[in-house]
């Protein structure tokens, strides 16, 4: 039993330190489903990351999600486990009587991005949902004790509906996989070409195209389920502006997970600000290889001051340019964005993610005051142009647990979206117009 458990808390660090920053084993949830919540997080994330990440070829990945087979057909068979993931996965698998197809399902899943890497109509994508998504519903059902048949299919629409939106967010990144979930009878129909999609044409057949996925994904989701998006909501502006009518349509709660906003020097900020007429933005951290760079650093870092900016200062971004410069790959590792709103406020934002140093800071310039936040600590420092100045220190919930609590008030009826659909949409917006204009330079150092 000792091994086990240490196993399991191997697994659950591994899951709480992986990239993807997904809220797995969340206080929110009931303390005897934190465990088994990490763990089953950690193996889907491991195995998806077999069929995804570093420089592995087919025959390697396909090898490899074959072991992950192997280790399942052990635990059938009643084998103790020598991996650390499988050990503490059989211990779940024991204490809530977990069925082990479910995980058969998310390994033939991954194994088919490896394989398959176009869809021939949604038949075909719709059954990839069946293994990639929806067994994560039901085993959630199976620890929560709901798995009933009209809850197994209401899981089953709300997972392929999320799957599909997921699509939708990731065509660019997964065209540089090489894969399209696209149904490719549909682009014919719509005479939309993969070329077209790596040229970014975004004319009215490839708005009618992506229409179509929209409303696909929109009835498998209309059931009156309440959402939370990661940031960016979605991949175009269109696409955003889709899910805020839907949003409004329905009815329902949809949060757009800009994290910043949580933590609780931002929230202050808010409070103290008034009629700024400066800002500058800096948001820079060193080179990191095993991070996935599948966007830039406006999509990827940027978007969360513009955000905040867009969350102090009322009114239109009248203006927007920059500068961006590539490094490492074909997207912008570097950018200096300069913002003119319609108050006058004007804004200076830098991102860079091949600093030498980590830092998070915005200064702001308002007619009385100057005001300066450093993230990372979680200090203000106030000085007043005819007072003396202040330093305030936070202290309060982690912006990430203080996220997941607000959505489920929200749920509950209790707050409002500090983050809205229109609030998403509003930074993809501004984030886009900023891509365009972005003048970009490229020092020939090699991709």
């Amino acid at each position: 039993m000792p091994r086990t458990q240490a196993a399991v808390r191997r697994v659950e660090d591994q899951a709480r330190r992986h990239y993807e920053n997904f809220p797995v084993a969340s206080r929110l949830l009931p303390r005897r489903l934190r465990r088994p919540v990490a763990v089953i997080y950690a193996f889907a994330r491991t195995a998806d990351d077999i069929a995804d990440e570093g420089e592995l070829g087919a025959g390697a990945r396909l090898a490899r999600l074959d072991e992950y087979a192997r280790e399942l057909d052990a635990l059938r068979r009643g084998e103790t486990a020598a991996d650390p993931l499988f050990a503490a996965l059989a211990e779940i698998i024991g204490d809530f009587d977990l069925p082990l197809e479910p995980f058969d399902d998310l390994l033939a899943a991954f194994r088919q991005d490896v394989i398959k890497k176009r869809y021939n109509d949604f038949s075909e994508l719709r059954e990839y949902c069946r293994r990639s998504a929806n067994p994560v519903g039901r085993l959630l059902l199976r620890l929560f004790r709901r798995d009933t048949e009209p809850n197994r299919a209401a899981s089953d629409s709300l997972c392929t509906g999320l799957q599909l939106v997921n699509f939708l967010q990731d065509i660019e990144a997964d065209l540089g996989r090489d894969r399209i979930y696209l149904p490719q009878d549909e682009m014919r129909r719509f005479d939309v070409t993969e070329d077209q999609i790596r040229q970014r044409r975004r004319d009215g057949a490839w708005r009618a195209l992506i229409d179509l996925q929209l409303d696909r994904a929109r009835d498998f989701l209309d059931a009156g389920v309440h959402l939370m998006l990661e940031k960016p909501m979605t991949a175009t502006v269109d696409e955003a502006r889709r899910l805020v009518d839907l949003n409004a349509r329905r009815g329902t709660v949809m949060l757009v997970g800009h994290v910043e906003r949580f933590k609780p020097a931002v929230r202050r900020l808010r409070e103290i600000v008034r009629d700024p007429l400066h800002i500058q933005a800096r948001r820079v951290r060193p080179y990191d290889p095993t991070r996935v760079m599948d966007v830039g650093v406006v999509l990827d870092l940027m978007i969360h001051d513009i955000d905040i900016v867009l969350s102090l200062v009322p009114g239109r971004v009248v203006d927007v340019g920059g500068v961006g410069v590539r490094v490492h790959n074909s997207h912008e590792d570097l950018a200096v964005a300069h913002l003119t709103l319609e108050t006058g406020c004007r804004v200076t934002l830098v991102a860079s993610r091949v600093s030498a140093v980590k830092a998070v800071e915005m200064e702001i310039t308002t007619p009385d005051r100057a005001i300066h936040l450093d993230y990372l600590r979680e200090v203000i420092n106030v000085r007043p142009f005819s007072a003396e100045p202040q330093r305030l220190v936070m202290d309060g919930a982690e912006p990430l647990r203080a996220e997941l609590s607000h959505f489920v008030a929200c749920v509950r009826g209790e707050e409002r979206p500090r983050v809205s659909a229109e609030d998403g949409a509003r930074a993809l917006e501004v984030t886009h117009r900023l891509l365009r204009n972005l003048i970009g330079i490229s020092p020939g150092v090699p991709a």
